[in-house]
Parts: C-alpha cells; structure tokens; sequence
C-alpha cells in the first residue's frame, strides 16, 4: 500500500491501548467499582493520596498514573 493511501484517513481517536487502572478496574465487583468511580471524580481524593490508598488493594501505579487516568475519565 502507498504512503498516500496509508495517511488518507488518521487513526481512530481510541487505541486499543489498557492502562493498569482499567485493567484492576474491570477485575472490581459492581459496588467497589462504583466507590472507585466515585472517588476518581471526587475532588477532595488527591491523586498522590488515591494512588497509595489503592496500592494495598492491588493497584501498583503512582500519583502520575492516577493523575492521567483521571484526566482520561473526566473528559470522555
């Protein structure tokens, strides 16, 4: 395939792409993945103090992670 054919149209806006947090998110029963959506929108969780509080429950990512998987959720 050509060069001008492969750029015609550009890539979806969705890659297929998982973060860690979506991955341990899908593994949550229904009500503990409401309070995790709950706290991820809730602006007195910082995303230091989220990343830490989860990190005993399996969640292994630090305040970045958090911070930009927030980002991703709030603007969808």
């Amino acid at each position: 395939m050509a060069l001008k054919d492969v750029l015609k149209s550009p890539p979806s806006a969705k890659s297929g792409y998982r973060s860690r947090v979506e991955i341990w998110r899908d593994g949550l029963d229904d009500s503990d993945r409401k309070a995790f959506d709950a706290a991820v929108k809730n602006p007195e969780w910082s995303s230091a103090a989220l990343a830490r509080t989860l990190k005993p429950e399996g969640l292994e990512i630090g305040e970045s992670a958090m911070r930009d998987y927030r980002r991703k959720v709030t603007t969808q």
